[in-house]
């Protein structure tokens, strides 16, 4: 799959892609490609977990007010757990 991202980078089809990545889906099949890539799953700002997970996790969060978490990890899912418990 990394290897694919990379010609579909060099192609143009992920930079046309990007532009819609607010769609779940189109977000979804850009994150297929960033699997090995934890700097481009940072910069789509999703952790690998399923959406429905993500809102879950999301409006525990949003409904706290203050939050401390722990995540054992070193993917994505570690950065935007920090992101969010620094924004609180």
């Amino acid at each position: 799959m990394h290897l694919l991202g990379e010609i579909f980078e060099k192609i143009g089809i992920i930079i046309f892609l990007q532009k819609y990545k607010s769609y779940r889906i189109i977000h979804w099949f850009i994150s297929l490609f960033r699997i090995h890539d934890i700097d481009g799953l940072i910069d789509l700002d999703v952790p690998w977990w399923s959406y429905s997970s993500i809102e879950e996790v999301k409006k525990f969060i949003y409904t706290k007010d203050i939050i401390r978490a722990f995540e054992y990890g070193s993917g994505a899912s570690s950065f935007w757990l920090a992101k969010r418990e620094s924004n609180l």
